[in-house]
């Protein structure tokens, strides 16, 4: 019996991608379906994230789309889909980036909010 995710996917890929042919739908269908458990778990480590502000949760979801990334079903999954996660994952990335960030540093300057102008400052 066909899983709901396969079913779903070939159906997607006959009225999205009417071009692609049976067989490669169908082997499409199949990838996508058989990941189905690792996007369950990578939606779920990144609504931890979102939802309890756990740092950790973007460092899983990271290494989650990393295991999806090196199985056999990644390469036979429909492009729009691989495009669509790698964006998703260059958005945790990116995520991850700003959380690293240091804080900027007050230099002093103008609007720095520290009650000095950049006139007021004499060389000696």
């Amino acid at each position: 019996m066909a899983s709901v995710e396969f079913v779903e996917e070939e159906f997607r890929l006959a009225i999205a991608q009417p071009t692609i042919g049976f067989e490669t739908r169908r082997e499409a269908a199949t990838a996508y379906a058989a990941l189905a458990d690792h996007r369950a778990r990578l939606e779920a480590a990144e609504a931890r994230y979102h939802d309890q502000k756990d740092l950790e949760g973007l460092d899983e979801a990271l290494r989650i789309f990393e295991a999806i990334s090196v199985t056999p079903a990644w390469p036979a999954c429909a492009a729009d889909r691989q495009s669509d996660l790698g964006r998703r994952v260059s958005h945790i990335y990116l995520r991850q980036l700003r959380r690293a960030r240091p804080a900027p540093r007050d230099r002093g300057g103008p609007g720095s909010g520290n009650g000095r102008r950049a006139c007021d400052v004499v060389d000696r």
